[in-house]
């Protein structure tokens, strides 16, 4: 759960949980950053596989061996901003579900933030 060069190491929870989060609309570099970023998130099919994934609505679940399985995640300073600036949104509006607080205690409160 640390952030080591730039990358992060998230489990595939973390990872879902940031995907669904990560803002739709903004300017064009913004936006560039979010593809990328979401192309790193994202799952490959043999992960998904390997993970045994199901999708029910809006739920996930995998398997218990894959909960602890983690990948390091490339978050350059402009998407880690992009990432504490839309949690912390979703805090001030009260928007913020219990599924994200472990991410909000990581990014905003773990003072992650590559400026810092």
């Amino acid at each position: 759960m640390t952030s080591v060069n730039g990358h992060e190491d998230l489990t595939i929870f973390e990872r879902l949980s940031l995907l669904s989060i990560l803002p739709e609309e903004g300017s064009v570099v913004t936006l560039k950053v979010i593809r990328d970023l979401k192309d790193e998130l994202g799952l490959s099919e043999q992960e998904i596989k390997d993970a045994g994934l199901v999708q029910k609505g809006n739920a996930f679940s995998i398997s218990t061996e894959a909960r602890g399985t983690r990948k390091a995640i490339s978050v350059g300073e402009t998407a880690r901003r992009l990432i504490v600036d839309h949690l912390e949104q979703l805090s001030k509006n009260e928007k913020l579900s219990m599924d994200c607080l472990p991410l909000y205690e990581r990014f905003v409160e773990g003072g992650l933030v590559a400026s810092q």
